[in-house]
Parts: C-alpha cells; structure tokens; sequence
C-alpha cells in the first residue's frame, strides 16, 4: 500500500501539463520562500546571533534559487520524463535541508521562557511557507520533507523542552499541522492525479478524433474515386474507352442548346467499320475486340478537346465536331477514313485491313433537333456504304460543293 502510495505521488507518473503546472508553482515558491528567509532574518536580526542568522539566510536563499532555477530547467525539457524524475528526486532532498534549516531556525530565538517569541516562529513562518509550498505543487512528498522537521522539532520541543502546558498547546499545534499539511498533500495529489486522468482522456479523445478524421477522409477519398469509376463506366465504353451512346446524346443536347444561342452550329459523324462481320466470324471476337480497340484510337486521333469522339454501338461509331461546319466536318471525315484503312492492324498471328463508310450531317438552325440530326447523318451512312463503302457522304449537299468532288473514290 505504500509502496503504491509513492508511485501515486511519483512526478514522472503525472502529464506534461500538470508537470508543467507543478514546475511554474515551485519557481514562485521559490522565490517566496528566498523572501520570506531575509525577511525573517531582518526581523530576528536584533535579538539572535547575526553571524549564524546570516548563515542560515543564505543556505535557505541558496536552497530556494535551487528550486526556483531546477524548475526552469524542467520546463525548458518538458516532455522528458527522464528529466522530470531527477527534478522531483533533488527537490525532495531540497525541501527536506530547507526543512531542517527551518526547523533550526524556531529554536533561535527562545530563551526558555519567552514563550510569545517561539510561538511568532512557529506560526508567521509555519504559515508563509506552508503557503509558499502548499500550491498543487505535484511533490507531496518534498512538502512534507519540508514541513514536517519543522513540526516534528516543534512536537518533541514542546513536550521535553518546554513543558507544561505550554509544551503541551504546542506540541498539539504540531500535530495539528502535521495532520493538515498531510490531509493537504492528499487533497493536492489527488487534484493532480485526476488532471492527469483528464489529460489522458482529453489526449485519447484528440487522437481518436484525428485518427477518426484521417478515417473519414480516406473514406471520402474512396468514395470520390467510386463515383469517378462510376461516372466513367456510366459515360464510356469499357472497351474502347470512348464515350457511350448515352454521353454523345447528352453532348449532342448541349451542343444543340449552344448552337441556337451563338449561331456558331455543330457537325455530326457516323462511321461504320465495313465488314466487321466477317472479321469476327473469320478471326474470333478476341480479334474483333482488338480491331475496336484500334479502329477507336485512329478515329478520335487528331481531334480537339472540344469535339467527342464516341461509340454509338457494335461496330459503329460516332464524332460530334463543335463549331464546325458542313466543309470543315467533311475534311476531317476524309482524314478519319483515311487512317482507318492506312495499314493492317496486327492482333495476335492475325493481320486484319479496315475500312470505314463515314455519313456527315450539319446542324441546321434553331428548329433542328438531335434526333433529326442523327437520322440524317444514318442516311448519308447508309448512303456511302450504298455506294460501295470506305468513303464519306453528306446528308445535304449544298450547291457550292458537289457531292462528285466531297465523294471519294472506293
């Protein structure tokens, strides 16, 4: 039980910020007590020994700046529990020396009779350095190291030395103040004890409450990245990467919407890998699946950021070029059909050749709706593969650019 007692009181076992307090404490009542020392010694210096009053002030004065100066240094190592227990340890011994020195102090002035003199030693300075010590100080001990040599010598002086009942009255007093200062520094520790409990709660509810934002943060990390996955499985194609049928609809609708407030119009491509039948029946979907893969990346190759390239479904695919016009979409058909058939494209011991047929149609004014577009681009699609695929047909053709000259050769 005492042993679990002094662990209980052990500076190291408290937090850094009851320490903290603990440290701040002692430097003032350090210094009160180095106060209290040369004013004792100035009131007593008439009637006591100078010479030895004056050695003892400037033990206690050498003691007090012991305790007030440890103390900084603990402060400015705050956080070394190392550290913290040296502090503790030599200001136990300090306080037991300085209670000693105080202890011979009260018997300095007593005469063997007047009685008026010990009891102004015992209670003025009894009282100031009891308050000077007696401060959450974190170090019951070093206060009963302190205090109790005074009352002790009190006790025994007061029964063998006086007598009486003077002796008696203040040998109770003694014992009165034992038992105050001990029921103080179990009040005092168990104050520091609880601020200790209430540190490591408040510091388990802080790293709890970062780690739980840390948490909440990765989880929101996560699900941003879903809805990312998410929006791109909703928005393109899983094979070739493009937008889906559903995007280019939504772009076409936005497309439309700007064309009528700025007048600037839009183009639409589809394109139609001819005879993709065959090359899926001949050489395996694996292969088929390759040549999307490759047919995708040589049709959106070379377009703007703002034009989409898309798979409108199987092997057909579409290109919606913003701000451009009739002349403008027909150039830019004519390149995409002319890298589609510009080489074979090699997918395992297989080495397939493709063409695409392109049918190009123009946004046409306010009236003219997406799906309106869309029909006529599938005409001019169905056209050119009419006519013998791997070229490119318009779904009107105005009288400045003859269908002769935009048509390519088969």
């Amino acid at each position: 039980m005492w042993r679990r007692f002094l662990g209980r009181l052990d500076v190291r076992s408290k937090s850094d910020g009851a320490i903290a307090f603990c440290a701040r404490a002692q430097i003032s009542g350090g210094a009160t007590q180095g106060l209290v020392a040369v004013l004792t010694c100035i009131i007593f210096w008439e009637g006591g020994d100078g010479p030895l009053l004056l050695g003892w002030t400037l033990a206690v004065t050498v003691m007090s700046l012991f305790r007030s100066l440890s103390s900084v240094w603990l402060l400015r190592n705050m956080g070394n529990r190392r550290s913290a227990g040296i502090w503790g340890r030599a200001n136990e011994v300090n306080f037991l020396f300085q209670g000693m020195a105080w202890a011979s102090l009260a018997w300095m002035p007593y005469d063997g009779q007047d009685f008026g003199a010990l009891f102004l030693v015992f209670f003025i300075p009894m009282g100031i350095v009891a308050a000077a010590t007696h401060n959450l100080s974190a170090l019951p001990l070093g206060l009963a190291a302190l205090s109790y040599p005074i009352a002790i010598s009190h006790f025994f002086g007061g029964l063998f030395l006086l007598g009486g009942p003077t002796g008696l009255l203040l040998a109770i007093c003694a014992v009165i103040y034992i038992v105050v200062t001990t029921a103080g520094a179990h009040m005092s520790n168990a104050t520091l004890v609880n601020e200790c409990r209430l540190t490591r709660i408040n510091n388990f509810i802080a790293a709890r409450s970062r780690a739980t934002v840390q948490e909440l943060r990765e989880v929101q990390s996560r699900l941003m990245e879903a809805n990312r996955r998410l929006e791109q499985l909703a928005s393109h194609d899983p094979l070739t990467g493009l937008a889906n049928r559903r995007a280019l609809m939504e772009r076409l609708e936005q497309e439309r919407a700007r064309s009528s407030r700025t007048g600037s119009g839009f183009s639409l491509l589809l394109i139609d890998l001819d005879h993709f039948k065959a090359v899926n029946d001949g050489n395996g979907h694996q292969v088929g699946d390759a040549v999307l893969e490759e047919a995708a990346r040589r049709i959106s190759e070379g377009l703007r950021a703002s034009d989409l390239a898309a798979r409108h479904g199987g092997e057909e695919f579409a290109v919606l070029l913003a701000e451009t016009g009739l002349a403008d979409a027909v150039t830019v058909a004519e390149r995409i059909r002319a890298r589609l058939r510009d080489g074979s494209i090699q997918v395992c011991d297989s080495s397939v050749h493709i063409t695409g047929s392109i049918g190009v149609a123009a946004w046409q004014g306010d009236r003219d709706r997406v799906d309106a577009i869309m029909s006529r681009a599938d005409q001019a699609l169905y056209a050119a593969k009419a006519l013998g695929r791997d070229r490119v047909e318009l779904a009107e053709a105005p009288a400045i650019m003859p269908r002769q000259i935009l048509a390519s050769s088969p």
